[in-house]
């Protein structure tokens, strides 16, 4: 895996510091500001080991966090400040794929996680204000999965999407709307 870096609005990149070993693949990832900034990925050439990762110094340097060892991927991440932000992705247990989401209220040091039976993937996090987020993704019958929680994530509910045949991969609100 590489994290890429620019200064200039996209003009050049540059990579400020190599990732931790065995990080393979970064797929989802969210800055706080200019310093702190998380990203989720693979540690496995095969699917199946999630890791999640932390920096604070803008890139310069990278710790890896501490993820239930079931999650098999987590696909994004999304705070609405330093501390408080959920992670969303899908586990293994025993056999079967159920949708997660990992919230923290402290910048990552301890994670939260929710398990959805009905869901076999999480595929990603989209707060509408520092209480209200929607995580979409894909439902055990092949439809569209859309949650919302009005509490900061501590609870969620089910919203109807129509056609529910649509397979949702994101979803982004303007913070406020």
């Amino acid at each position: 895996g590489m994290f890429l870096k620019t200064t200039n609005g996209g003009q050049n990149w540059f990579v400020p510091a190599p990732l931790p070993d065995s990080i393979y693949y970064l797929i989802g990832a969210w800055f706080v500001n200019t310093r702190i900034g998380y990203v989720t990925g693979d540690a496995s050439t095969s699917v199946g080991e999630a890791c999640l990762l932390k920096t604070t110094n803008g890139g310069l340097s990278w710790r890896r966090l501490t993820i239930p060892d079931s999650i098999v991927t987590l696909r994004n991440i999304e705070f609405t400040d330093s501390l408080r932000g959920i992670a969303v992705g899908y586990e293994l247990t025993h056999g079967t794929t159920q949708g997660i989401i990992l919230r923290t209220g402290d910048g990552g040091a301890t994670w939260e996680r929710h398990r959805f039976s009905a869901v076999d993937n999480f595929t990603d996090v989209s707060f509408a204000s520092a209480t209200t987020s929607f995580i979409v993704g894909i439902n055990t019958s092949l439809t569209a999965a859309v949650y919302k929680s009005t509490n900061g994530g501590a609870s969620w509910y089910p919203l109807p999407f129509s056609p529910d045949s649509v397979l949702l991969n994101g979803v982004r609100f303007v913070k406020g709307t």
